[in-house]
């Protein structure tokens, strides 16, 4: 007799540990003489084959493949739900507790699912009953019948009682607020239904709608609306429409043809030169001036150009510095924070000139696009860029300025864009300003009248029947367009608590109304003096702030409605522009040659700058009076008849109108710079540096350069103060040549606007509210800080005064009697710009 031995591989059904048992049983309930034996994932079958037996291969594999079944049931969701571990623990107890275990039926349990095993009928009844307790206790995904508002309504202002809920829910493995945002929640089928009804009751709501006009930002959960729906117990959603109105810009009084000339026959500050040109939904404006006092979106600098980014990174503070040293060895732009600068955003981009005209062409052109690009991407408004090229490259100042020029005029046409782009010129470089000019004005160049004959045509102008005169060609008004943001509010509250929903309603649009404010100003006569341009940029400051301005130019009567810290930001705005705009009125009556003086008890004094300007300007507009503010801060009011006066209260004072008819100094040279380089060997620069030298020796290693200041409009109105000294002191020394230190900016600002009085408290203020200056050099070195090159500035200027006193920091002006103040020793302080004349500069290491 063989013994013969039946492998069967039967991986399913011996995932089953026990199932072994159930083939065994029935294999001897069948009376077959065999052994079955488990064999790694495998079953193996011995027996004997043998006629005495009566076992064939055939039997034993229909019943170890065909009498039992297996079955697997998933529990995909059974770890949320204790209750349903719970119930299927109850369940498996159950099948174990049977009386034909391991002979008919048995199982394996793993945390996903449940094998069964055993004989088909039985199989199947306990896999049904096994899956009606699935459906009931098993956690599912189901929609819930609520509105999308309704869902907003519930997550914002009922999460406490949802999470309640939850928690009381919590064994049957209920889940509603990760999916109630999509309209869903998981929960068994036995307890749907009591989730649903309270859920439903929750959100029966009642629902209002309403617009308000307000101007601050809102945004969900900030702001004033959000809290006060907080406090009412409400939900609040906002939509902001925002609806373009077209807003008409006045016509100025001046005509902008009037300033340019001027800006193109004198010597003006740097803010005085500007060019304008319309391109599409944008600008294009040529300015003279100081590129780090722009106030614009973005300023950008060529990395290239080591003197131009060294001064504005210089300006701009260790912030900015520190930013660009961090990106300095890519060969991308480099983009940085604005740091002191009165931009947001410093673009540094990469510029090499090209000797080829067509590489250069495409290289200046690919710097203008790039720097637009950057702003328009950003969605910034005004952009300013340097002239490059045009210094120390040495590039052709006109093929440069048609390049930018042209480049600017495609962005803008192609990208029909509201962007202003500046194109920021030294004062020092007239040349170059006059060729922009000319690419966006031609007939600019032949302009040649003299500065009187247009001021005189201006007023003209302003005065004529028809508001232009008849030699003025009508110029369209300009249109700006303003962004009204209307804020649509729903306001939802529990249908328990209906009447809160109006009382917050109420209180909403009441406060609204407290965030907007109305400013009237009245009898703000200096707006006459507004060019179109600054109409143009204070209109546009307003509107970007959400703030609609009503100017009369002619009465002088101003409105700004809009956010109230907005509101109060334009109103500081209008007397910025407006001071700017006097002192470029001050600057042209000066330039004019014409000096206003009050007669004292000593003599002869001089008005202020701002004085004279508002005098010249009612003497050229041909004013009976005009009312000013003098020098003691009192209202007086000018007489221009045969009989000029000036009267306050019982006072008068007799005013007097000269023209300025003074020589410049012999020692000047023909030049178009404002400084002149001395030679190393004349006798002007040898006796500059031997004052120098008196307290300096040894405390520089080089001398860079000395320049003498050729500034004819500074020098006219210092000439005049000082032949007034010499009348009243002809055996005096009212003369004195004095030092004065500072930054190497500073000194550009002094040598376009001289010793301004405002620059005051710069340095110090200890002495009183002047400008200071020193008998000791190596004092003064002590101001004269080093620019990125480590060069130092300091100015050797004329000074007047014949009689100080020791000032005080409380002191803005010195006491009656004097003309000057001091520390008692070699500091000085002055207190009138036409006291001081910075005569040389002296740059040095």
């Amino acid at each position: 007799m063989t013994l013969l031995c039946l492998r069967y591989e039967f991986r399913v059904k011996l995932a089953i540990p026990d199932s072994i048992h159930l083939l065994r049983d029935y294999m001897n309930r069948q009376n077959l003489f065999c052994a079955c034996q488990p064999f790694q994932n495998s079953l193996t079958v011995y027996y004997f084959k043998s006629a005495r037996f009566g076992v064939e291969e055939s039997q034993i594999n229909d019943i170890v493949k065909h009498k039992f079944q297996s079955k697997k049931i998933p529990l995909s969701m059974s770890l949320s739900s204790t209750k349903l571990l719970q119930k299927s623990e109850e369940f498996q107890t159950k099948i174990r507790q049977r009386l034909d275990y391991n002979k008919n039926i048995c199982f394996s349990s793993e945390q996903d699912q449940i094998l069964l095993f055993g004989l088909p009928e039985i199989v199947d009844e306990l896999s049904t009953r096994f899956q009606t307790i699935k459906n009931d206790y098993e956690p599912k995904l189901f929609k819930i019948s609520l509105k999308p508002s309704e869902i907003d309504y519930l997550l914002a202002m009922c999460r406490n009682d949802l999470k309640k809920m939850e928690k009381d829910y919590q064994s049957d493995g209920v889940d509603i607020l990760s999916k109630l945002a999509n309209g869903e929640i998981i929960a068994p089928l036995n307890v749907r239904e009591k989730i649903e009804l309270p859920i439903s009751q929750l959100a029966r709501t009642s629902t209002i709608q309403f617009d308000i006009q307000i101007l601050l930002p809102v945004t969900a959960g900030n702001g004033f609306p959000f809290l006060l729906a907080k406090k009412f117990h409400c939900y609040l959603k906002t939509e902001i429409d925002t609806q373009q109105l077209p807003v008409t810009i006045p016509k100025a009084c001046v005509d902008d043809e009037s300033t340019n000339s001027y800006a193109s026959t004198a010597s003006a500050s740097s803010s005085s030169s500007t060019s304008t040109l319309a391109v599409a939904n944008g600008s294009i404006n040529i300015c003279m001036g100081d590129l780090t006092q722009e106030v614009v979106d973005v300023i950008v600098v060529c990395i290239e150009s080591t003197k131009l980014r060294a001064a504005v990174i210089n300006v701009a503070g260790n912030q900015v510095a520190q930013e660009f040293t961090t990106q300095s060895s890519s060969p991308q732009a480099i983009v940085t924070s604005s740091g002191t600068l009165n931009c947001k955003k410093i673009l540094f981009l990469h510029w090499q000139p090209e000797n080829d005209r067509t590489l250069l062409k495409q290289s200046v052109s690919r710097f203008v696009l790039e720097g637009i690009a950057y702003a328009t991407a950003n969605n910034y408004t005004s952009i300013s860029f340097p002239a490059i090229g045009c210094g120390n490259f040495g590039c052709s100042i006109d093929d440069i300025s048609q390049m930018m020029i042209d480049a600017a005029k495609q962005q803008l046409v192609k990208l029909q864009t509201n962007l202003q782009v500046s194109f920021v010129i030294f004062p020092q470089q007239q040349q170059v300003y006059d060729e922009f000019c000319k690419c966006i004005n031609p007939k600019q160049s032949s302009i040649h009248e003299g500065v009187t004959s247009h001021i005189k045509r201006a007023m003209m102008n302003v005065f004529s029947k028809d508001g232009g005169g008849s030699q003025r060609e009508s110029t369209p008004l300009k249109i700006m367009m303003f962004d009204k943001d209307v804020v649509k509010i729903t306001l939802t509250i529990s249908a328990n608590n209906e009447d809160k929903l109006l009382m917050c309603k109420n209180m909403i649009e009441v406060l609204s109304k407290t965030c907007s404010s109305k400013s009237d100003m009245k009898d703000k006569s200096d707006m006459r003096k507004w060019s179109q341009q600054t109409l143009n940029k204070y209109y546009k400051y307003c509107l970007d702030r959400k703030v609609l301005p009503t100017l009369d130019v002619f009465s002088g009567n101003i409105q700004l409605n809009g956010p109230k810290e907005f509101v109060s930001d334009c109103e500081k705005y209008f007397y910025e522009v407006t001071t700017d705009t006097l002192r470029q009125h001050q600057i042209q009556a000066i330039s004019q040659g014409v000096i206003w003086s009050f007669e004292s008890n000593n003599g002869w004094e001089k008005y202020s700058l701002k004085s004279t300007g508002e005098l010249e300007d009612a003497y050229q507009f041909k004013q009976q009076w005009v009312d000013i503010i003098n020098e003691n801060m009192e209202r007086c009011r000018v007489h221009f008849d045969g009989n000029m006066r000036e009267e306050c209260g019982q006072r008068v004072r007799q005013v007097r109108r000269v023209l300025n008819n003074q020589q410049l100094p012999d020692t000047w040279e023909q030049s178009d710079s404002k400084r002149v380089s001395l030679k190393i060997n004349s006798s002007e620069y040898i006796s500059i540096l031997q004052q120098f030298n008196n307290t300096m020796t040894g405390k520089y290693t080089q001398i860079i350069k000395i320049e003498r200041i050729q500034n004819e409009r500074w020098w006219r109105q210092y000439a005049v103060e000082r032949d007034e000294y010499k009348r009243k002191f002809p055996t005096l020394n009212y003369e004195k040549a004095l030092f004065h230190g500072c930054p190497n900016d500073s000194a550009n600002l002094i040598i376009e606007q001289c010793f301004n009085r405002s620059f005051a408290g710069a340095n110090a203020t200890v002495y009183g509210h002047g400008a200071y200056f020193s008998t000791q050099a190596s004092y003064s070195h002590s101001y004269a800080k080093p620019n990125a090159s480590n060069e130092h500035c300091m100015f050797i200027a004329k000074v007047l005064f014949i009689k100080p006193t020791t000032g005080n920091s409380s002191m803005k002006t010195p006491p009656p009697g004097f003309d000057a103040t001091t520390d008692g020793a070699h500091i000085f302080v002055i207190y009138l710009d036409a006291q001081a004349y910075g005569e040389y500069l002296i740059t040095y290491k």
